[in-house]
């Protein structure tokens, strides 16, 4: 149960990382605080990507795997954003 605490904590911090950072920068340097649903869209999608790639890439232990992990996950992103029409 701790361990689903912690995951659900990384996820959060995560999807507000990727959420506000982007806004807060805007809003220091063009004056502008402003959430559109594509933000929110990116956050989510970069808020859970990022704790999942990086739990699998703990538990791979050989290097050559790793690679074609990271192969696999660079040509399974590049299809999703050709795919979406951002």
């Amino acid at each position: 149960m701790k361990k689903l605490a912690e995951f659900i904590e990384i996820l959060l911090f995560s999807f507000l990382m990727f959420l506000f950072i982007p806004e807060i920068f805007g809003w220091i340097f063009h004056g502008t605080f402003n959430i559109s649903s594509q933000d929110l869209r990116d956050a989510v999608f970069l808020g859970v990507l990022t704790p999942g790639f990086i739990y699998f890439s703990r538990k791979i232990k050989s290097d050559v795997a790793f690679v074609l992990f990271v192969i696999f996950v660079v040509l399974v992103l590049f299809a999703l954003v050709r795919q979406i029409h951002w």
